[in-house]
């Protein structure tokens, strides 16, 4: 589940071990982890990034969907790890606003050459 949500997510050693900062271990589950002492003191949504490859923002969200429990219990984004509390996650597919589908946009180039590309881009224009 965590590779479709996160593509750049960890991978499992031999072992079954998850080495997340040389600290958090995979408990042979998908999205359920202990933390050791490495991790202690992150914060919870910092920890998903760091340890799934995930953006911020996609962490925050599944937190706040109940969708990541600390110790059997929902948690806030802000939540500080201490050593042996125990990460369950669940996260549903990437929805389709994930799924971004590029369109041509007139562009107005101002300079270009090897190594810089300046264009003038519409105000609230999102990149």
């Amino acid at each position: 589940m965590w590779a479709e949500v996160c593509p750049n997510g960890p991978s499992l050693a031999p072992t079954g071990v998850l080495y997340v900062g040389g600290a958090a271990m995979h408990d042979g589950e998908d999205g359920q982890f202990t933390i050791a002492e490495g991790d202690a003191g992150a914060r919870l949504d910092v920890f998903l990034t760091r340890s799934l490859g995930c953006s911020r923002t996609r962490a925050h969200q599944a937190i706040e969907a109940g969708d990541v429990l600390v110790n059997g219990r929902a948690a806030r984004p802000g939540h500080k790890l201490r050593i042996g509390d125990r990460i369950e996650a669940e996260l549903a597919e990437a929805t389709a606003a994930a799924a971004l589908i590029p369109e041509a946009l007139p562009l107005s180039v101002l300079h270009d050459d090897e190594e810089l590309i300046v264009v003038d881009k519409p105000a609230g224009l999102v990149v």
